[in-house]
Parts: structure tokens; C-alpha cells; sequence
């Protein structure tokens, strides 16, 4: 089997959370091994730690979505700076703060 990328994976995991599907039954549907699926569970959420970090040593916050508010759109996080407001999906949050992170914290932007 091929390397994955990290795209691949991401879409994988956002597939396997959609499908209601415990991880061991979506890799045999998806004819993934279990271990690598799983290394990309833990990979995920360390990109996440460290990218949570650096949004809040920056004072990025997460916004909270109601039930309403969730039921008809998918969640996001806003990042807020002075006036600007920038609304970021979820799922692609760890791409974008890895793309932005270095411009904000060249700039200083606080």
C-alpha cells in the first residue's frame, strides 16, 4: 500500500467520524491497517496540540457555536484581529493555522 498524504488522512478521519463506523470496521472497509489508521488518529491530534498552542500564545480564541448554529452549518473557529474577523472550517483549521502562524507571529499581531 502507498504512503498516504497528509490530505488523504485527514479525509479518511473526517469520513471515518462521519460514518458512525468503529475505527477496526472502517478499516476493513476501507482496507487500511489499523495501526497506520491509528497513527494518524495520534498524529492528528499532536498537529492540534501544538497548533492550539500557538493560537492561543497569539490570543486566538475559539468560538462557540449554539445547537441552532450547529444544525446549520458546519463549525467553525473565528479568529478575531482588531476588526478583523476571519472564519475558519474545522476541519481545515490545522492547514490553515500552519499556513497563517508565521505571517501573525512575524507581524505581532496580538
Amino acid at each position: 500500500m502507498k504512503k498516504s498524504t497528509r490530505t488523504e488522512q485527514e479525509t479518511h478521519l473526517a469520513s471515518w467520524r462521519d460514518s458512525g463506523l468503529t475505527a477496526v470496521e472502517y478499516c476493513k472497509k476501507k482496507d487500511i491497517k489499523v495501526q497506520t489508521f491509528y497513527g494518524w488518529i495520534k498524529s492528528e491530534k499532536n498537529r492540534k496540540q501544538k497548533l492550539n498552542t500557538s493560537a492561543e500564545r497569539m490570543g486566538l480564541i475559539k468560538v462557540q457555536h449554539s445547537a441552532e448554529q450547529q444544525l446549520t452549518s458546519s463549525t467553525t473557529v473565528l479568529l478575531e484581529f482588531g476588526k478583523l474577523k476571519i472564519h475558519i472550517p474545522e476541519s481545515s483549521l490545522a492547514r490553515t493555522l500552519a499556513a497563517i502562524t508565521p505571517v501573525l507571529e512575524a507581524s505581532n499581531v496580538h
